[in-house]
């Protein structure tokens, strides 16, 4: 997948003038280190001290980088699911890998939402995911419900963190100044740990929520 992506964003480049002591990998690497959400062309040839035609001649615009850099992300994200057994575990870890993903790379999150150029990566790990599912008794449907539910919460989780962070305000922390005092308890009690408690109550629902459809269908208690 990501020599195809290599390939989209050189085309247009070669033949531009000659090779650069810069290559793509190095492009992509300092590319993350900036963050998606904060990415243009201009000012990654600044960082990394080029030219911006030479930044050009081996990606030919920023909607080819953005896909080079989205295919290269989640190639590299690995499931982590091994026994079937064991779902519970194994969608756990496997949201919060994905979490570490989207974090490494501000901005990737929402655009993965949206982008097309990355629909291929996103359906193998569907896939992928969905098949670890049914080998554990999920049928077909449970399983691609119960993937695209946990990867919604992730998503969600991560561009809300995201504009928060932006705003240096977090969505508890403007209705706690806003609200009553059940609002302002809550914020005290939570401190500066809400978000992570936000994704550990909201991953632990959904994971219960599954268990206990799965168990109704079952007839078991």
């Amino acid at each position: 997948m990501f020599e195809k992506w290599g390939s989209l964003a050189l085309v247009q480049g070669r033949g531009r003038g000659r090779p650069s002591r810069v290559g793509v990998e190095q492009i992509l690497d300092t590319a993350l280190s900036m963050g998606v959400d904060r990415l243009s062309m201009r000012s990654l040839a600044a960082r990394m001290k080029i030219g911006v035609s030479t930044l050009y001649y081996h990606v030919a615009s920023k909607e080819a980088l953005l896909g080079l850099l989205g295919a290269r992300i989640l190639e590299r994200f690995r499931l982590k699911l091994d026994d079937p057994s064991k779902w519970e575990d194994g969608i756990v870890a496997t949201a919060k890998e994905l979490r570490m993903v989207f974090e490494l790379a501000p901005g990737l999150a929402q655009s993965a939402m949206v982008d097309p150029r990355w629909e291929r990566a996103i359906v193998t790990l569907h896939e992928e995911g969905c098949s670890y599912l049914v080998r554990a008794g999920f049928t077909p449907a449970e399983a691609w419900l119960s993937a695209r539910l946990l990867a919604d919460f992730v998503e969600d989780y991560v561009v809300r963190t995201e504009a928060h962070r932006r705003a240096g305000c977090s969505d508890l922390e403007h209705a706690s100044r806003m609200g009553g005092r059940t609002l302002r308890a809550a914020q005290r009690e939570l401190a500066k740990n809400h978000h992570e408690r936000r994704f550990e109550v909201g991953l632990d629902c959904i994971v219960r929520g599954i268990r206990a459809r799965r168990l109704a269908r079952s007839g078991g208690p």
